[in-house]
């Protein structure tokens, strides 16, 4: 997950492995060359909101 402003992980120190997130944004495909000259590809999710929704207070960012 991909997310440049820093309000995307303000206060979500509270996430740990297994925690539940929602994750709205777009995806980002890329093609690329490894070192080995075979063409590969990445998908990442350029995120714009996250919300941990397993609390009782529900973490919300807006980028």
């Amino acid at each position: 997950m991909v997310a440049w402003e820093s309000e995307a992980f303000k206060d979500l120190d509270k996430v740990e492995k297994g925690s539940k997130l929602y994750v709205s944004g777009r995806l980002r495909n890329q093609k690329y060359t490894g070192n080995d000259d075979t063409e590969r590809y990445s998908v990442e999710v350029v995120a714009n909101r996250v919300v941990l929704v397993e609390s009782d207070e529900s973490l919300s960012y807006e980028l």
